[in-house]
């Protein structure tokens, strides 16, 4: 007859046992729990960095997007040769074609970063509740 499927521990798998008192365990030790943590703070960490990362493209590009129409109002106002003209508007142009991908690559790391965080949440199960917060209710008893 084959054995019902155990909780295993969310880090290694290892097959838990229930005994029949208090939270069911998570981890199968110190260790695998700790090494849960330590990865999902650092996810946490990493996930920051990258929305700081992408909030700051977004300024540089800001700021190359306004130079880049400086020049091609400089160069529409001042007396240039046509070949430089043009010279000028096309680097304007890759200036803010460089900038919007710059902002859509800094946007799609974010994406994978939440992904990420999102896939470790669920591998881990959500945050513990707040003793103070009163929704938490005590875990169902197994039956004998």
């Amino acid at each position: 007859m084959p054995q019902p499927d155990l909780p295993r521990c969310l880090k290694c798998g290892t097959s838990l046992t229930y005994r029949g008192h208090g939270r069911p365990q998570k981890f199968c030790s110190k260790g695998c729990r700790q090494t849960s943590h330590r990865a999902h703070t650092r996810a946490k960490k990493k996930l920051a960095q990258a929305e700081q990362v992408q909030e700051d493209a977004a300024k540089q590009a800001q700021e190359l997007t306004h130079a880049a129409a400086a020049v091609v109002a400089a160069a529409a106002t001042q007396p240039v040769s046509p070949q430089w003209g043009a010279a000028l508007l096309d680097a304007a142009e890759e200036l803010q074609r460089r900038a919007a991908h710059f902002v859509m690559l800094a946007s799609n790391h974010i994406d994978l970063m939440k992904a990420h965080q999102e896939n470790l949440s669920i591998a881990h199960g959500p945050p513990p509740q707040s003793q103070t917060d009163g929704n938490s209710a005590p875990p169902p008893k197994p039956s004998p």
